[in-house]
């Protein structure tokens, strides 16, 4: 997905706040992203301690 199209979606009327969540989704709060995303987006909803991304 393109930054812009991020951006949009998210709601956020700036690109650097889109940027700060990019920056910690991948960091920090990877499990709180995976969960949100499903929630969100209509994706799987990931359990904790577990990421299919990392293991693939």
């Amino acid at each position: 997905m393109s930054p812009a199209a991020l951006q949009a979606r998210a709601g956020h009327s700036s690109y650097a706040t889109t940027q700060i969540y990019i920056a910690l989704a991948g960091v920090e709060f990877r499990e709180e992203t995976a969960k949100l995303s499903g929630r969100l987006w209509g994706g799987p909803v990931e359990r904790a301690g577990r990421n299919t991304a990392a293991q693939a």
